[in-house]
């Protein structure tokens, strides 16, 4: 995928590269070098061949193995998948970014393999590969209902506005401050008067307006792709 979109990609195959904090010589099933939209990207991908799923072990090696190589992103395949706790530490990686696959999900065809590569993040920006979202909830409060709750957020590569819509759970690009989901759901983002912070987001479905406001006491939440 990588050396598709850069032509002067480096993919190199069974390599040894010295650890730039370790000295140690460190194996690497394939490292992938390029850039995609100016952004310099590396990718380390590794296969296990193990009867059993992967454990937190595995993992916490792997992403040793990324820092001391200074490799941004990791893809690590098993053939028989990852137990939850594996899964968990992946998805909690934020430097390096952690992919976890099970190749028995896998038709191994081009395609299914390119979809790994996109899915290294979850910015919808069209020129971001690699970005995720930092996702803040915004709850609504409606009378004589629960509250309702949408997710709204910022891209930590290009700085991209998104928003998880409410109704299907597709990720909206908001570059304006009005925007429209796949499933015809319209959201506005009222700005504070200097224009810099967004203070309320509006949704509108068949003319009902819903104002969210956002509940920072949540924290940011970051999401791994992991299959």
């Amino acid at each position: 995928m990588l050396a598709k979109l850069d032509e002067d990609a480096l993919v190199r195959r069974d390599v040894s590269v010295p650890g730039t904090l370790s000295g140690e010589t460190r194996q690497v099933d394939v490292l992938i070098m390029g850039s995609l939209s100016g952004q310099d990207i590396s990718i380390a991908v590794e296969c296990k061949h193990y009867k059993r799923k992967l454990g937190i072990g595995i993992v916490d090696e792997f992403a040793g193995k990324l820092q001391d190589l200074n490799v941004e992103r990791g893809l690590l395949f098993a053939l028989n998948g990852f137990t939850q706790p594996a899964q968990n530490r992946a998805a909690g990686a934020r430097v390096p970014k952690i992919v976890l696959s099970s190749l028995a999900s896998y038709d191994h065809t081009p395609a299914d393999l390119d979809s790994l590569f996109t899915g290294l993040g979850d910015c919808p920006h069209p020129n971001c590969y690699t970005g995720d979202i930092g996702w803040y909830v915004w709850i609504a409060t409606i009378e004589d209902s629960e509250p309702d709750t949408l997710e709204f957020g910022t891209c930590d590569i290009c700085g991209t506005q998104a928003l998880r819509c409410s109704e299907c759970e597709d990720i909206v690009d908001f570059s304006w401050s009005e925007s429209s989901c796949g499933c015809e759901t319209d959201y506005s983002l009222i700005e504070d008067r200097k224009g810099i912070d967004v203070k309320e987001i509006e949704r509108r479905i068949d003319g009902t307006i819903v104002t969210f406001n956002p509940d920072f006491s949540r924290g940011v939440t970051y999401r791994t792709r992991s299959d």
